[in-house]
């Protein structure tokens, strides 16, 4: 959904972690009106969240582990409605579980549509986890 300048300006936090994001994928991001936020440590992921303004976290999800999910999961119980979006370069069986036990409401590729993009920013509002699979034979 694309913001306007009448609604409230929301961050969307990018755990960087050592990963390049493309930089398409960023300026679409702030194109669409998302103040972006890097971080590299995921422990500090709640402190943002709480302050308020978080719209949505994103991550790869190979840096999807013990201490991203505990500190997803207290981002998701005080701000429920916030979107965690996990990113990968290909949706497999194992990404999906990954992305789900990390708690996940969105799981899309790095090259996934503007439109997919803009859903699983928006995904934490619906409550229900959005995944995008593409199965191969």
């Amino acid at each position: 959904m694309r913001r306007t300048e009448h609604e409230t300006a929301s961050s969307v936090l990018l755990v960087d972690r050592g990963r390049s994001w493309p930089d398409e994928f960023v300026e679409h991001l702030a194109r669409t009106g998302w103040l972006v936020v890097r971080i590299d440590d995921s422990k500090l992921l709640p402190f943002f969240v709480l302050a308020g303004g978080v719209g949505a976290i994103l991550l790869d999800v190979s840096s999807l582990g013990m201490t991203e999910a505990i500190a997803l999961r207290n981002c998701r119980e005080h701000a429920p409605q916030t979107s965690v979006v996990v990113v990968a370069s290909e949706i497999g069986r194992a990404e999906v579980t990954r992305a789900l036990e990390g708690g996940a409401t969105a799981l899309i590729r790095f090259d996934a549509s503007r439109r997919d993009i803009e859903l699983a920013l928006e995904s934490g509002a619906r409550g229900a986890p959005t995944f995008h699979i593409e199965e191969s034979a």
